[in-house]
């Protein structure tokens, strides 16, 4: 059975601390307000505060909602304050897992023609992004679905955001990026000597402990730490250079942590126009209409999601190669096929080069061998004609002229002499 039209697990209800913790693709100046909130909140209330679940069935509430336009069906799914798995009492919030609850229902749904997401969020937990990430990427590659960005769309936002067809901003002052990932702590080790406290952990390895309140954090811990941000990472740049159709060296650019405008991020290519709420709406039923995410003509340019649907296992840099010289699906395809064939081709040769240096090192090795296997036949030779049939090496007297040679009895003979 597809995974798509598996239901997703339930989120369980209440408050899930451990959601707070781990790595954040967050916007930092929210992550800031958000734990300056944290510190003040009353607990209590905290936990009173469950995520919203429907007073009917108990399930928790979907975010998609229906819009008729044009006689098109698209569905609008919004993402909006911190992105968590579970939603949170701390702050305005989405939980990712109903998101894609959502994302898999318009998927399955044959009645929705495409979907608008719509973003206003600074980002939020790692957890749970991934998958939400992915399971867009599979949307979009089905039916047009554009992201629609209302003031923010940054860092976790973006990751997900960056693979629907298109980016739209409904203003220029819209913030969009903070492309990067976050962990931070407090060292209380010296507050703690200051109280004459002393913390003591008890681990069964050096980085188990890593991070305990009012303990040193080591130099070791610390890259510990780098390292885990490093690799949570890895997947987001990966995802943004594919579904953006940037190169290594584009990403890098932008890549900084910084959230820019709509205008900047629109030169950078993290987005692809500014336009009304509205405007952006109609030109999705327009895409709808005119076939150009899901069948387009021959003679028109392919989209990215086309281009990654039809040319299945190509990299960013060839996508983004077929972009820029506006090549259609089939223009593509035969790239992709022509560039498969030469790597192919490439591979064949570097085997059959393999074989050659193959053989040519199995020769040397023969002749390096019958080399050495000469030079210790010599040496045998040599030693058979010194010593001979119990004959020892003759010697020289010193004028010139060779004595003869002393057989190993005399040589005994002489020593008993002797």
């Amino acid at each position: 059975m597809p995974s798509d039209v598996l239901n997703l697990p339930q989120m369980p209800a209440g408050v899930r601390l451990h959601d707070y913790l781990g790595p954040w693709l967050i916007e930092p100046s929210r992550a800031a307000a958000i734990w300056n909130h944290a510190k003040s909140i009353d607990i209590a209330q905290h936990i009173a505060n469950s995520p919203k679940r429907n007073p009917v069935t108990g399930e928790l509430m979907s975010y998609m909602q229906r819009v008729d336009a044009g006689g098109m069906s698209v569905a609008t799914i919004h993402v909006c304050g911190t992105m968590m798995k579970s939603e949170s009492s701390l702050d305005e919030s989405c939980s990712t897992l109903i998101l894609r609850q959502d994302v898999r229902a318009a998927m399955r749904d044959e009645s929705i023609d495409a979907v608008a997401m719509v973003f206003d969020s600074p980002g939020g937990s790692a957890s749970g992004t991934d998958d939400l990430a992915d399971d867009v990427r599979r949307l979009a590659m089905t039916k047009p679905t554009v992201a629609i960005v209302e003031d923010m769309c940054a860092s976790a936002a973006y990751y997900v955001a960056s693979q629907c067809n298109r980016i739209v901003a409904t203003n220029s002052t819209a913030l969009i990026g903070s492309i990067g990932t976050i962990i931070g702590m407090y060292d209380y080790s010296k507050w703690c000597e200051q109280e004459g406290l002393e913390a003591l952990v008890f681990v069964t390895g050096d980085l188990k402990g890593a991070g305990f309140p009012g303990a040193d954090v080591t130099d070791e811990q610390k890259a510990y730490f780098q390292r885990i941000v490093d690799e949570n990472q890895i997947a987001f740049d990966n995802a943004v250079m594919v579904g953006r159709g940037l190169t290594a060296e584009e990403l890098g650019s932008v890549k900084t942590g910084e959230v820019f405008s709509a205008d900047r991020a629109l030169k950078l290519g993290l987005i692809d126009s500014i336009d009304r709420f509205d405007a952006a709406m109609m030109s999705i039923v327009e895409t709808v209409t005119d076939g150009r995410e899901t069948s387009r003509g021959a003679n028109m340019s392919a989209t990215l999601a086309e281009l990654k649907g039809s040319c299945i296992g190509a990299d960013s840099q060839f996508l983004m190669e077929q972009i820029e010289v506006e090549a259609t699906v089939e223009q593509a395809q035969s790239a992709w096929i022509n560039t498969l064939q030469a790597r192919l081709q490439n591979r064949d040769e570097q085997i059959a080069k393999m074989g050659e240096d193959h053989k040519a090192a199995i020769e040397q090795l023969n002749a390096e061998h019958a080399e050495k296997v000469g030079e210790l036949e010599q040496q045998i030779t040599n030693i058979k004609a010194g010593v001979g049939e119990g004959e020892t090496p003759s010697h020289d007297g010193g004028d010139g002229a060779g004595t003869k040679k002393k057989t190993l009895a005399d040589v005994v003979r002489i020593g008993t002499n002797n």
